[in-house]
């Protein structure tokens, strides 16, 4: 889980809130709301197994789940499937796999085990899970709530996330609070919790929450009635959307992250809209699949309702963009979305989704856009770029001004002088940071093909094929996503593939004056641009005399930088007086006189001198592992380019075995 650390706002709203807690606690304990159970609950199943965690939860009559449909699941599985059941169990508290991952699991699991025509659901949500998880670990984690969740999210003005993610995003905010104010909160129940041998610190937040949630509610409910007693109001439902975008009027696609949409409810000729009632039901953060239709024919994003219907319009916010969407056809191949609204009627635009109907869409959705855990990112500065690779300042800032200005480059030079490390550095510097998640790498080669790069068929388990979309098309819908953001596409090797075979028509897309601007991809007939945000860093090595040479049109829409041994700039003298070896300074001295030589040959040229990453990355060295550098990597080297010239070639091999002898 991600550690959340609250702003100065936040903390002054929760510090209200604890305050008038406390009122209210003083005069009554949980506000009159008898919240003791949830103590005792844990201390009835402490120390149990997971089947008799199950036993106990079946015989209570709790709002901790939702026990009328969720009990008789939990009754069949420990009759009919004792042994699957147990295990899912066991998956579901295993500590050493991560929470988002055990809680799809145990999602996916417990669908399989229940018959869903027999019960209707799986007993498989986040609350659910949730009450399992802490009745057997109480100090990690605490029970949940749907509506207690977003009142909190509301109260600190952050973002709900989407399901499978909730329970996760609500551990770690109930994490953050009781950071700063646990010891507090829990002094103030201590009088009515004392007695209870489990008191964890979590379920004392979580039920503050509670309480000030339904505090609240009854208050509002009090201001719109006479004389209305505070009564017990039921969970707050919620409900989830299928959402029709038509890309010939606006893409849900390429609607950035965060995002909205004001959609109306009434057709340009004041008509109202296919199922008008379910634009009336939508209710703020309810849940939303956005599906774009042809010629795309896929889900694309998720979204929420970012504000109700005023009768006229709804809003609608996207919350994630999907890089690989999921096709029409897999929807309709799956049995348990068969009778979903969208496909018993696709006349229209909004349609409703049951909670199941969304989980098992979701599934679809995390095959194949899997949630990654957010990582710790490090700052990385021009300090750092320089005091790793080996380039001048000046030659930096050029490099740095020429991407961001023409958007395509290529690092040119011969082997050993870093031209990849260098780029993905590059990349770092200008984003200020190491977020892998906005720098992808490939490498091309003889068969690398415009289906692996762009979208193309490949063949299926099943003997049919389906339309794969490749590495650049997935990082370009990434990089639209988030058009605020800057985004690295690194190809190595770049002239080892045949370029206008792999680029196809994107050979004019990623011009940077055509950038955002569209062309249909043959495969799916779909409007393709690459956007404004993405910069590509080619690689060439020019020792290789195999490889052709870029044409002229493609030239042109790339800028060429050379990247020389870099044993002269500061950074590598600096690692050198690091090494304090004399036998390496004598070497790298005998190299740089060995370059000399190699670009005075008119065979060679400058494109062919020996790098200095052969030399790099070492604490300390001694004579033998100079000896096999020279042996084994640069005397090869010099082998390939005096194959005609067996006197140079030993001359120049003996000169640098002289020094590490």
């Amino acid at each position: 889980m991600n550690t959340i650390i609250l702003d100065n706002s936040q903390m002054q709203t929760l510090r209200g809130l604890i305050d008038q807690y406390k009122t209210l606690h003083a005069k009554k304990p949980f506000n009159g709301q008898g919240e003791q159970y949830k103590w005792k609950l844990l201390d009835d199943t402490e120390s149990k197994s997971l089947l008799e965690v199950i036993e106990i939860l079946s015989k209570q009559n709790i709002n901790l789940l939702d026990t009328g449909r969720v009990i008789p699941v939990f009754k069949y599985l420990k009759e009919q499937h004792t042994v699957a059941f147990e295990n899912c169990l066991k998956a579901l508290t295993d500590e050493s796999t991560p929470l988002l991952d055990r809680l799809s699991a145990y999602k996916k699991t417990m669908r399989s085990l229940c018959p869903t025509n027999k019960f209707g659901v799986c007993a498989n949500d986040e609350r659910t899970a949730a009450t399992i998880l802490t009745c057997v670990r109480p100090n990690t984690y605490t029970f949940y709530k749907d509506e207690v969740y977003r009142y909190l999210c509301v109260k600190l003005g952050v973002d709900t996330k989407n399901a499978g993610r909730k329970y996760e995003h609500f551990l770690e905010l109930l994490n953050a609070i009781d950071k700063e104010y646990g010891d507090e909160i829990q002094q103030i129940m201590t009088p009515e919790t004392k007695k209870y041998r489990n008191r964890p610190v979590l379920l004392a937040v979580q039920t503050v929450l509670w309480v000030m949630k339904k505090y609240e509610d009854d208050a509002k409910l009090s201001e719109n009635t006479e004389s209305v007693p505070a009564v017990d109001l039921p969970e707050a439902s919620q409900n989830y959307w299928w959402l029709v975008a038509n890309p010939k009027i606006w893409s849900a696609q390429e609607l950035a992250v965060g995002g909205t949409i004001d959609y109306t409810l009434y057709s340009d000729s004041g008509k109202k809209r296919k199922v008008f009632q379910n634009f009336l039901d939508a209710r703020k953060g309810d849940f939303v699949v956005f599906y774009e239709s042809s010629p795309t024919l896929q889900i694309v994003g998720l979204a929420v309702v970012e504000r109700e219907s005023d009768g006229q319009t709804i809003v609608f916010k996207k919350t994630e963009g999907l890089e690989s969407g999921i096709a029409l056809s897999e929807i309709k191949a799956v049995d348990e979305l068969r009778n979903m609204q969208f496909l018993k009627n696709p006349q229209g635009s909004f349609y409703s989704l049951t909670a199941d109907e969304y989980d098992y869409i979701e599934d679809l959705i995390r095959e194949k856009n899997p949630v990654m855990p957010a990582r710790a990112v490090m700052e990385y500065t021009k300090k750092d770029f320089l005091n790793e690779v080996f380039l001048s300042e000046d030659d930096y800032d050029n490099l740095r001004a020429l991407l961001l200005d023409k958007q395509n480059i290529i690092l040119q030079g011969s082997p050993g002088v870093g031209k990849t490390f260098s780029a993905k550095r590059l990349a770092y510097s200008i984003l200020g940071e190491k977020d892998d998640s906005k720098v992808q790498l490939v490498q091309f080669h003889q068969n690398y093909t415009y289906e692996d790069f762009v979208i193309g068929y490949k063949p299926n388990e099943d003997g049919g094929f389906y339309l794969r979309p490749g590495v650049f098309y997935n990082f370009c819908k990434r990089a639209q996503q988030h058009p605020d953001g800057k985004y690295f596409f690194i190809i190595d090797e770049i002239n080892r593939g045949n370029l206008s075979k792999i680029l196809g028509e994107l050979m004019m897309l990623i011009e940077k004056d055509y950038r955002g601007e569209t062309l249909v991809l043959p495969y799916n007939q779909e409007e393709f641009s690459v956007p404004k945000n993405l910069y590509i860093i080619g690689m060439m090595n020019t020792a290789d005399r195999s490889l052709a040479m870029m044409d002229y049109a493609l030239r042109r829409r790339f800028s060429f930088f050379d990247m020389k041994p870099g044993f002269s700039t500061d950074g590598f003298k600096a690692y050198q007086r690091s090494l304090a070896n004399e036998d390496f300074a004598k070497l790298v001295s005998a190299i740089i006189d060995l370059n000399k030589v190699i670009e005075s040959d008119d065979s060679l040229g400058s494109g062919f001198c020996i790098g200095h990453s052969y030399l790099c990355n070492k604490t300390d060295v001694d004579r033998d592992w100079l000896k096999r550098v020279v042996k084994f990597d640069i005397a090869p080297m010099l082998r390939e380019y005096w194959f005609d010239n067996d006197t140079k070639f030993n001359n120049e091999v003996q000169k640098l075995k002289s020094i590490v002898k």
